[in-house]
């Protein structure tokens, strides 16, 4: 399934393929995932408008919710053109957040949509930090910074539409970890 976007607003087209398939998770009591809003500082309001402000953190996560498991969830979603999925992408704040929600247990991975060729990929939390990790191990060395598409495709789990959802992601975490 393909929806476009500008680039003024790259990845909303994701996001919002993923929020029809959240209501469909939640229609079949699989998971009950919501959209997150960034934090922001008010600064100014001026009758009922938000004049001034700005983010509070740059560790926030796109989406967040429980499975039926009682497991929580947590995932940001990311989108790249060409054949190179850029790790700067991720931003420092969220990977230690993404490890944070590892540590204790919670279900929390990327969700990448290559846009030329059309394909989503599922980055684990272990596969993120092994990415992650390399690539900080190495600056400035040619072959971290990025991870090419086939490397992405023997590694990452490949969502499908299939079992009645758009983009069945949730499939990667076995039977919705029950």
């Amino acid at each position: 399934m393909r929806f476009k976007s500008s680039s003024s607003n790259r990845g909303s087209a994701l996001e919002q393929l993923i929020e029809i398939i959240n209501k469909q998770y939640e229609n079949s009591g699989v998971a009950l995932i919501d959209k997150t809003d960034p934090p922001v500082q008010i600064q100014q309001v001026k009758g009922n408008k938000i004049t001034k402000g700005f983010l509070k953190s740059e560790g926030h996560l796109d989406f967040e919710g429980v499975m039926k498991s009682g497991r929580h969830i947590e995932f940001d979603t990311k989108e790249f053109k060409g054949n190179r999925f850029p790790l700067k992408n991720i931003k420092e704040k969220q990977y230690k957040r993404m490890k944070k929600l590892f540590l204790h247990g919670a279900v929390t991975f990327l969700l990448v949509n290559a846009v030329d060729y059309n394909e989503y990929f599922v980055l684990s939390f272990p596969l993120v930090e092994t990415l992650w990790e390399e690539w900080k191990e190495n600056p400035g060395k040619k072959g971290y910074a990025s991870v090419d598409i086939d490397t992405l495709r023997e590694n990452a789990f490949i969502p499908k539409a299939e079992n009645g959802y758009l983009l069945d992601y949730l499939k990667f975490f076995g039977r919705y970890a029950e």
